[in-house]
């Protein structure tokens, strides 16, 4: 009788262990593909992370709008502000399944902090929130 309990409480903790991984190997390909996208500031491939309504703060637009809407609304703020560089400061995630980037972005108009939320869905790490702040 022991044995079988200690197969399941071991069966138990490996596929625990495997579901973290694959989750952190989906969440590694998002963090990948948005910073890509960040420092080409490609609004486009940014929103293929988008869920279907971000809270969104930029420096001239502040509120929750749907996908396209913050799509357009990244265009025109990347359009006057192109990325030169991008560099991530700080990562984390909780046990609820949200992941966090805090950087920092520089243009040819200034430096700014950037923030972004991400939440799992299934099997996809998707953007929840996205603000992008003049540095000080």
């Amino acid at each position: 009788m022991k044995t079988v309990k200690s197969f399941i409480i071991l069966m138990s903790c490996f596929m625990a262990t495997l579901a973290m991984a694959q989750s952190e190997s989906n969440n590694s390909k998002a963090e990948k593909a948005i910073s890509q996208a960040i420092k080409s500031s490609d609004a486009e491939a940014l929103s293929t992370y988008f869920y279907t309504n971000i809270d969104l703060s930029l420096p001239d637009a502040n509120g929750v709008f749907s996908k396209d809407q913050s799509t357009q609304l990244l265009k025109n703020f990347f359009s006057t502000h192109h990325v030169s560089n991008f560099k991530v400061k700080h990562n984390g995630s909780s046990r609820k399944g949200t992941f966090y980037i805090i950087g920092d972005i520089e243009t040819q108009n200034g430096k700014f902090s950037i923030y972004y939320l991400m939440r799992q869905k299934k099997d996809e790490y998707l953007i929840h929130q996205f603000q992008i702040q003049t540095e000080n």
